[in-house]
């Protein structure tokens, strides 16, 4: 009689596994750019468009710092990433499963971006020349508009910032924020969020060349090529820019993302890994 009982038990155990685990779920990191209730308001939306086509559930794992999101992703705990440059560099450096899978668009449809050095107008600073001597805030290490953007466009000055005195503030929006109180004379920032605190006092310094913009990373581990490809049609076919009934779709969507998408290739990145060479980005400021 005992064994007869045996097959209800492993059912029972098999059902317990899955419901932990479910099938057909997937794991989001997005980047730690703003605060993270408008972080996840502004990705989610996208997220439940792309589980349509997809056929899979995907959850948001919100990380306060880029080195866990790149850890986790290794680890495949991460199945979808938003990556910025220099992070993607880094990932794919480390880790060559990572997959480029699109990358987005602007409000003016461009496929890039800048950094900018910001200062705060009562800081009187015209030029970069006395930060040399005064604190600068960054973003975090891992993050393109932090250390890397800003020790080039020191360096394209005739500065190091190895003779800074320097900080990481989490996001660049602490940047904008500290610099307008005056906690650092400086700060290197992505140009498109420091304009949203250009009223509350800041003037900018200095601006990269357009670099290749912020993309989705898809875990080529943890993830079928099938899948991967779902992903990318999805998105590649909207066209909110041109089409109206895209750009209503997309309304709500964060503005890193609601204007479309394009094709991306891992070679679009080596302006990075140009200015990687002869660099070691601190993972602590020096003040």
């Amino acid at each position: 009689m005992k064994f007869r009982y045996i097959p209800a038990l492993i059912l029972s155990l098999l059902f317990t596994l899955s419901s932990s685990c479910p099938a057909g779920q997937l794991t989001f990191a997005p980047l730690p750019m703003e605060q993270k209730e408008k972080v996840l308001r502004q990705i989610a939306p996208m997220l439940r468009f792309v589980e349509q086509d997809l056929g899979s559930t995907i959850t948001i794992s919100y990380h306060s710092d880029y080195a866990t999101i790149l850890s986790d992703f290794q680890t495949g705990k991460i199945d979808l990433a938003f990556l910025g440059p220099l992070p993607y560099v880094e990932l794919r450096q480390a880790y060559p499963e990572a997959e480029p899978v699109v990358r987005f668009l602007n409000g003016q449809g461009k496929d890039t971006y800048t950094c900018s050095i910001i200062t705060g107008i009562e800081s009187g600073l015209a030029t970069l020349q006395p930060l040399k001597d005064k604190g600068i805030g960054l973003t975090q290490p891992h993050s393109t508009c932090g250390y890397l953007a800003t020790a080039h466009l020191l360096e394209q000055a005739g500065l190091s910032i190895k003779q800074s005195k320097f900080r990481y503030t989490g996001s660049h929006q602490e940047v904008a924020l500290t610099v307008i109180r005056g906690e650092f004379a400086g700060g290197g920032i992505k140009t498109s969020i420091g304009k949203k605190y250009a009223h509350l006092g800041l003037r900018f310094l200095a601006e990269s060349k357009p670099l290749p913009g912020f993309l989705l990373v898809a875990n080529g581990k943890t993830m079928s090529v099938s899948d991967i490809e779902k992903i990318r049609n999805s998105l590649l076919t909207l066209k909110p820019l041109t089409n109206e009934k895209h750009r209503v779709l997309t309304r709500g969507w964060g503005k890193n993302v609601r204007n479309g998408a394009t094709t991306v290739i891992d070679s679009d990145y080596d302006v990075i890994r140009e200015w990687l060479q002869g660099i070691t980005i601190p993972s602590q400021g020096n003040f």
